[in-house]
């Protein structure tokens, strides 16, 4: 049995290691699948999809889950959205993928296996920053045809798209907004729910205050109330450590998003 950290998110983002804090750009975080608002030309349409997009070590992590017939996949690429070809980890044949920034809200991905360009994509994310819109063509990494509009949304708790209400006081990563670096980490425990085969995600939402420390944490995304993940997910949130997000240079405090994923280890 194991367990990972799948992403950090800032709702806006959560800063990787680099030194500097910089403010996000408006894809950073994690967006859910829309699939009522999706349109499938070709290929197969997943029953669940996210993608989490999180700085990392002056780069970004950018991780896709996706679920299809029951079958769970993730990838995982680590790009500077510069439009270098980067390894994909996680699919079948060796593939790279190159993102590229079109321009304040866009960015594309060039997918290619073993050289030769097959899958290519265009992320548009509204102005107020509340969908992700993201255009695919091509084949996927086993040969069949892509040709979709996806609309992806932040994930709630609701499922309705609309972020919960950041409390009093609070600000979000954003225009004169900096984001909090984390400093340390702390991994959450196992419970008797991997007994019972319980595996996913649980997605917190956390206010990390001006002294780096961590406040209010809230569950936006439930895994497990039953044998304790979703509480255990909270206890190791707590005991996280940032540099405080700053307002105009100012420390503040910042809502930033966490997910905690917990595997059996098992296929």
């Amino acid at each position: 049995m194991r367990h990972a950290i799948a992403g950090l998110i800032a709702a806006g983002a959560i800063a990787g290691a680099s030194t500097a804090q910089v403010q996000a750009p408006p894809w950073v975080g994690g967006w859910d699948l829309d699939p009522t608002q999706s349109e499938y030309r070709a290929g197969a349409a997943p029953q669940r999809e996210t993608i989490i997009i999180s700085p990392y070590i002056g780069a970004y992590k950018i991780t896709i889950s996706r679920t299809d017939n029951g079958r769970a996949l993730q990838t995982e690429a680590i790009a500077k959205f510069d439009g270098t070809d980067v390894l994909a980890i996680g699919l079948r044949a060796p593939t790279t993928r190159a993102f590229a920034i079109v321009d304040d809200h866009t960015f594309e991905i060039v997918e290619k296996v073993n050289g030769l360009v097959t899958l290519r994509r265009r992320a548009t994310v509204s102005a107020d920053a509340k969908t992700l819109t993201l255009t695919e063509h091509g084949v996927d990494d086993g040969g069949q045809a892509v040709d979709a509009v996806l609309r992806f949304v932040r994930p709630t708790a609701t499922g309705t798209g609309v972020p919960p209400a950041t409390p009093p006081g609070v600000f979000r990563a954003g225009p004169g907004v900096t984001i909090p670096r984390v400093l340390k980490e702390v991994k959450p425990q196992h419970t008797d729910a991997m007994r019972a085969r319980i595996q996913g995600s649980v997605m917190l939402e956390c206010v990390v205050k001006t002294d780096g420390t961590v406040g209010d944490v809230r569950v936006i995304r439930s895994l497990d109330a039953t044998y304790g993940l979703d509480q255990e997910a909270i206890r190791a949130a707590r005991m996280w450590v940032f540099t405080p997000g700053t307002r105009n240079g100012e420390p503040v405090p910042v809502m930033v998003s966490i997910e905690l994923t917990f595997s059996t280890g098992r296929d």
